[in-house]
């Protein structure tokens, strides 16, 4: 079995790729392909508009950082805690991708932790 984390960013990326949101009643197979490398997926920026010479936005309001402290609670206690941190990080790529394609950022971390429970409940 892969490990935790190559199959949490694999399943980001295969939401983001088939251009759809997660539900939480979604069954998040292992995907195909084996060796989903989690260190080349996270160093690829997220695309930015053509043209676009907006600024990063850093700011976390407090709805948002409790999904994403799901996200990181959900990881400590379904897989090895040292997940966690990593698993934020891979969670804030892919809000970062989902918001350059138009989803809010409360949205799409509600996706990305969606898509940890998944993971931790198969």
């Amino acid at each position: 079995m892969r490990d935790w984390l190559d199959r949490y960013a694999a399943a980001l990326a295969d939401a983001l790729a088939e251009g759809r949101a997660a539900t939480e009643d979604e069954d998040w197979p292992e995907p195909a392909e084996a060796g989903a490398d989690v260190a080349a997926w996270a160093a690829a920026p997220p695309a930015a508009p053509a043209g676009s010479t907006a600024s990063v936005d850093w700011s976390l309001d407090a709805e948002l950082r409790e999904i994403l402290l799901d996200v990181a609670r959900t990881v400590a206690h379904t897989s090895e805690r040292r997940n966690a941190p990593l698993a934020a990080f891979l969670a804030g790529r892919y809000v970062s991708a989902r918001v350059t394609d138009g989803a809010d950022a409360v949205t799409a971390a509600t996706e990305a932790t969606t898509i940890a429970e998944g993971l931790a409940d198969g």
